[in-house]
């Protein structure tokens, strides 16, 4: 069987429809909406938290602050409760997403990289080739998926978001987003978004995907930018 060949999409600032605010100290591990605000896990030892942001003020109407052992890394939305992975610690907490009370606390076999969910189970990468689906109950491997452009493997794969049936995935170090078959794990687009990136160093490399569900509606931002950007995808 041959593989197919997936292009690059380059998107410009013609794709913007809107900006909004975002705290440029803010090292972004993860991104969703819901609601009106944004829900964004912040990065860094002794600086990684939760924040709840209205949307249109940039206001942040709530925050959690994780011990200074966690770095914190995504975030997803399920069953009303916010889930985040950790980076090195194989631990992930899962809190109340009114008050941010921690309800539970769980095991990861692994680092903590990208969190989505498909509505099912939870969906996460480590930073490899790999991406793992998990029983958002017990938090076992329920399956296994390699991540594959054009019949080799993707590396580096990051924060995550499900949309329209696909994985989309931010890419380390890379103005690069790409969608993924959940079933096979091959890339069926690539989207080169390094005329709307706000990168300045190595590090401020797009990391945040977020997707309004109800109005299909889809926002990116990146680590330490200034904007939350509205795309026309």
């Amino acid at each position: 069987m041959g593989f197919l060949i997936v292009e690059k999409i380059k998107l410009s600032q013609a794709n913007i429809i809107k900006r909004y605010s975002h705290d440029p100290s803010a090292f972004t591990q993860g991104l969703v909406y819901q609601n009106e605000h944004f829900f964004e896990s912040t990065g860094g030892w002794g600086t990684s938290k939760i924040k709840k942001i209205n949307k249109n003020t940039g206001k942040v109407t709530n925050f959690k602050k994780l011990l200074p052992k966690y770095f914190g890394e995504g975030i997803t939305i399920y069953d009303n409760k916010i889930f985040q992975v950790t980076w090195k610690s194989k631990k992930g907490f899962v809190y109340d997403i009114n008050n941010f009370a921690l309800l539970n606390e769980f095991k990861i076999y692994g680092q903590g990289w990208g969190l989505a969910n498909n509505g099912k189970s939870l969906i996460l990468s480590d930073g490899s080739e790999k991406i793992y689906f998990l029983n958002p109950k017990n938090f076992e491997v329920e399956k296994t998926i390699s991540v594959s452009l054009n019949g080799n493997k993707q590396m580096l794969i990051n924060e995550l978001e499900f949309i329209r049936g696909e994985i989309w995935a931010n890419i380390w170090k890379s103005n690069e987003i790409i969608t993924i078959n959940p079933l096979s794990g091959r890339v069926t687009s690539i989207f080169d978004i390094s005329k709307i990136s706000e990168q300045k160093e190595i590090e401020d490399v797009p990391n945040g995907i977020a997707w309004d569900k109800v109005n299909d509606k889809i926002f990116i931002t990146g680590k330490n930018w200034n904007f939350i950007y509205l795309l026309d995808i």
